[in-house]
Protein backbone atom coordinates (compact mmCIF):
# COMPACT_ATOMS: atom_id res chain seq x y z
CA UNK A 1 0.00 0.00 0.00
CA UNK A 2 1.10 3.34 -1.15
CA UNK A 3 0.75 6.10 1.40
CA UNK A 4 -1.82 8.03 -0.55
CA UNK A 5 -3.66 5.16 -0.21
CA UNK A 6 -3.81 4.54 3.37
CA UNK A 7 -4.32 8.58 4.02
CA UNK A 8 -7.52 7.44 1.63
CA UNK A 9 -8.25 4.94 3.79
CA UNK A 10 -7.90 6.31 6.91
CA UNK A 11 -8.42 10.10 6.48
CA UNK A 12 -12.27 10.16 7.06
CA UNK A 13 -11.85 8.32 10.28
CA UNK A 14 -8.91 10.48 11.30
CA UNK A 15 -10.86 13.60 10.51
CA UNK A 16 -14.02 12.49 12.47
CA UNK A 17 -11.71 11.72 15.56
CA UNK A 18 -10.07 15.35 15.28
CA UNK A 19 -13.87 16.81 14.96
CA UNK A 20 -14.70 15.10 17.96
CA UNK A 21 -11.96 16.05 20.16
CA UNK A 22 -12.23 19.59 19.56
CA UNK A 23 -15.97 19.13 20.01
CA UNK A 24 -14.95 18.10 23.68
CA UNK A 25 -12.33 19.74 24.58
CA UNK A 26 -12.68 22.77 26.85
CA UNK A 27 -8.77 24.32 25.45
CA UNK A 28 -6.04 24.08 23.38
CA UNK A 29 -3.71 21.92 25.39
CA UNK A 30 -6.81 19.36 25.72
CA UNK A 31 -7.37 19.57 22.88
CA UNK A 32 -4.03 18.97 21.70
CA UNK A 33 -3.42 16.03 24.14
CA UNK A 34 -6.43 13.79 22.55
CA UNK A 35 -4.99 14.96 19.15
CA UNK A 36 -1.85 13.41 20.14
CA UNK A 37 -3.84 10.49 20.80
CA UNK A 38 -5.39 10.30 17.52
CA UNK A 39 -2.22 10.47 15.89
CA UNK A 40 -0.15 8.12 18.37
CA UNK A 41 -3.05 5.43 17.63
CA UNK A 42 -3.13 5.86 13.39
CA UNK A 43 0.66 5.45 13.93
CA UNK A 44 0.43 2.49 15.37
CA UNK A 45 -1.84 1.02 12.67
CA UNK A 46 0.71 -2.10 11.51
CA UNK A 47 0.71 -0.98 7.36
CA UNK A 48 1.23 3.02 8.44
CA UNK A 49 3.63 1.98 11.08
CA UNK A 50 5.35 0.03 8.27
CA UNK A 51 5.69 3.38 5.55
CA UNK A 52 5.57 6.56 7.81
CA UNK A 53 7.22 7.22 11.46
CA UNK A 54 4.85 9.52 13.13
CA UNK A 55 6.59 9.89 16.33
CA UNK A 56 7.06 12.80 17.82
CA UNK A 57 10.19 14.65 17.13
CA UNK A 58 9.81 17.62 20.22
CA UNK A 59 6.87 18.81 21.75
CA UNK A 60 7.29 22.73 22.91
CA UNK A 61 9.96 22.94 20.54
CA UNK A 62 11.82 26.27 21.67
CA UNK A 63 13.06 28.23 18.18
CA UNK A 64 14.50 30.95 17.66
CA UNK A 65 11.41 33.27 17.48
CA UNK A 66 8.90 31.66 19.82
CA UNK A 67 8.30 27.49 20.08
CA UNK A 68 6.90 24.95 18.26
CA UNK A 69 3.54 23.33 19.36
CA UNK A 70 4.88 20.01 18.07
CA UNK A 71 6.99 18.80 15.30
CA UNK A 72 6.84 15.48 13.66
CA UNK A 73 10.34 14.94 11.70
CA UNK A 74 10.26 17.98 9.30
CA UNK A 75 5.87 18.71 9.79
CA UNK A 76 5.11 21.39 11.94
CA UNK A 77 1.78 21.90 13.84
CA UNK A 78 -0.09 24.69 15.65
CA UNK A 79 -2.77 24.12 17.77
CA UNK A 80 -5.24 26.61 18.25
CA UNK A 81 -8.10 26.46 20.55
CA UNK A 82 -11.01 24.59 18.91
CA UNK A 83 -13.37 26.80 17.13
CA UNK A 84 -10.57 29.68 16.58
CA UNK A 85 -10.08 29.42 13.00
CA UNK A 86 -12.62 30.78 10.33
CA UNK A 87 -13.20 29.73 6.73
CA UNK A 88 -11.46 32.25 5.22
CA UNK A 89 -7.39 33.49 5.97
CA UNK A 90 -7.99 37.37 6.00
CA UNK A 91 -9.40 36.48 9.79
CA UNK A 92 -6.84 38.00 12.41
CA UNK A 93 -6.91 34.36 13.99
CA UNK A 94 -6.00 32.57 10.89
CA UNK A 95 -3.24 35.46 9.74
CA UNK A 96 -1.94 35.04 13.29
CA UNK A 97 -1.60 30.95 13.30
CA UNK A 98 -0.02 30.96 9.72
CA UNK A 99 2.49 33.38 10.72
CA UNK A 100 3.26 30.85 13.56
CA UNK A 101 3.88 28.33 10.99
CA UNK A 102 5.61 30.11 8.78
CA UNK A 103 8.09 31.19 11.21
CA UNK A 104 8.54 27.75 12.79
CA UNK A 105 9.21 25.97 9.70
CA UNK A 106 11.78 29.01 8.75
CA UNK A 107 13.60 28.76 12.26
CA UNK A 108 13.40 24.88 12.06
CA UNK A 109 15.03 25.19 8.72
CA UNK A 110 17.86 27.54 10.13
CA UNK A 111 18.05 25.37 13.08
CA UNK A 112 18.27 21.85 11.52
CA UNK A 113 19.28 22.74 7.80
CA UNK A 114 16.72 21.27 6.22
CA UNK A 115 15.03 22.31 2.34
CA UNK A 116 12.15 24.61 3.01
CA UNK A 117 10.68 22.49 0.45
CA UNK A 118 10.54 19.60 2.38
CA UNK A 119 9.27 20.91 4.90
CA UNK A 120 5.19 21.82 5.90
CA UNK A 121 3.28 22.72 8.94
CA UNK A 122 -0.57 22.85 9.48
CA UNK A 123 -2.63 25.35 11.90
CA UNK A 124 -5.73 23.02 13.76
CA UNK A 125 -8.24 23.79 15.65
CA UNK A 126 -10.34 20.90 14.74
CA UNK A 127 -12.53 22.25 12.63
CA UNK A 128 -10.06 24.50 10.17
CA UNK A 129 -6.90 22.85 8.61
CA UNK A 130 -4.72 25.55 7.11
CA UNK A 131 -1.49 23.93 5.39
Amino acid sequence: MTIEEIIHKYSNDVAKKIIGAARISANEAEFRSKVTKIIDDFAEIPEVKELIDLRIRHEEYSLIRGAADVVYNRFVIEYENPGTLRDKNSYSSNQHSINQVKKCIEDLNKLERHKLDRMAGVSLDGYYFIF
